[in-house]
């Protein structure tokens, strides 16, 4: 760990917030109101720079804390954590950049200036991206309509991507970071969702944005898995899913004292049995998950990014059986909009949206395996 104060910085904020993220979770998930106190409260505390290195002016709190920051939120508000995790995996991506000489000080840094909140489109516009880039004096006009941009109400900065062509008309890829101040640049639409209501994943237009030449960190093939998605499939998967064991461990602890408030007889000890399995089954595969990344210390590859995304697969499928059988638990109260576990379980479906989905993950890790060394 590189900042000594930073463990005591997330832990006062952990104290001080969660209980007033828990007064506001409720109103949050029944209006579809984006956590945006939230998040200006996270950036009060400085914790949007607390995983940023010291050198570059953050809080150089490790890898394996920011987890267990996020876990812990997401027993309060889900949403919010989710939203943060968004924006620390970026930065975590951006760490291991800079260690291994690529593009990712100047972003880390502005984050440590400014507590800038970072979005991104990476899950949405994945490998191919999408919407156009056309050369100009200085950089490139973008054009482009991005979906699924969690945080947008209140970002700073906007990571993202666009297509050009390349070389003898082959499509390439140029990833750049943006300001939200950036003419053309527009916050629309609404999240009306399922679970995960407060996030604000609402969509951002690129309407004829000047993207710099200098502010492009990467032109890549709009084919193949380029190296970067081998750092981004190893950090974004087990910081994104430190928020669903979160609501596990809420779910998990709420249907055990309710039953305990009882007389249970034998079939709820069954079920509570069989919930203790589910939970301490996705616990490992968090555990490993966190694991894997060592601290961001880590050698990217194929190999380790797959070997994370295994886990992630696990993980999402034993939260959400962790939660179904907190509902099934608790009976019919569990099906009442008034029921903190009905609210989790909408919450924790949403695991399986994030990359790789499981059916995608089943296909990538047979290629893998199959691989002629």
């Amino acid at each position: 760990m590189n900042g000594s104060n930073t463990p005591n910085r997330l832990a006062t904020a952990l104290s001080d917030l969660v209980p007033v993220f828990a007064g506001r979770v409720t109103d949050l998930d029944a209006s579809d109101a984006f956590a945006g106190q939230n998040v200006q409260d996270l950036k009060d505390r400085k914790v949007l720079s607390a995983m940023v290195p010291a050198a570059f002016g953050g809080g150089g709190a490790d890898f394996s804390e920011m987890t267990a920051f996020l876990r812990s939120l997401a027993q309060a508000c889900p949403s919010t954590a989710l939203c943060l995790s968004m924006h620390q995996h970026v930065v975590a991506t951006n760490i291991v950049n800079a260690r291994l000489g690529r593009p990712g000080e100047a972003l880390l840094r502005k984050v440590a200036a400014n507590e800038a909140l970072i979005t991104t489109t990476v899950a949405k516009d994945w490998i191919a991206s999408s919407g156009t880039a056309r050369p100009v004096e200085g950089g490139f006009r973008v054009d482009a309509h991005k979906t699924f941009v969690s945080g947008a109400p209140a970002g700073d900065v906007l990571v993202t991507s666009a297509r050009t062509e390349g070389e003898a008309g082959i499509p390439e890829v140029l990833h750049f970071a943006i300001s939200y101040d950036a003419d053309g640049l527009q916050v629309c639409g609404e999240w009306r969702a399922h679970g995960m209501r407060g996030t604000g994943t609402v969509d951002v237009k690129l309407d004829g944005v000047l993207v710099p030449e200098s502010a492009i960190t990467l032109r890549r093939p709009a084919e193949g898995l380029h190296p970067l998605f081998h750092v981004i499939l190893t950090v974004a998967p087990t910081l994104i899913m430190s928020c669903y064991m979160g609501i596990a461990d809420r779910a998990r602890d709420l249907a055990i004292d309710a039953v305990c408030r009882e007389r249970p007889d034998s079939l709820r000890h069954a079920r509570i049995g069989e919930l203790e399995a589910a939970h301490t089954t996705a616990k490992l595969a968090h555990q490993d998950m966190v694991a894997l990344v060592q601290e961001l210390q880590f050698d990217p590859s194929p190999e380790r990014a797959t070997d994370v995304l295994v886990r992630k697969s696990i993980l999402s499928e034993n939260v959400m059986a962790t939660c179904g059988l907190c509902a099934a638990i608790v009976g019919a109260a569990g099906y009442l909009r008034s029921s903190e576990i009905e609210r989790l379980l909408r919450d924790a479906r949403a695991a399986a949206m994030h990359p790789m989905p499981t059916d995608q993950l089943y296909v990538h890790a047979g290629e893998m395996l199959c691989r002629t060394p």
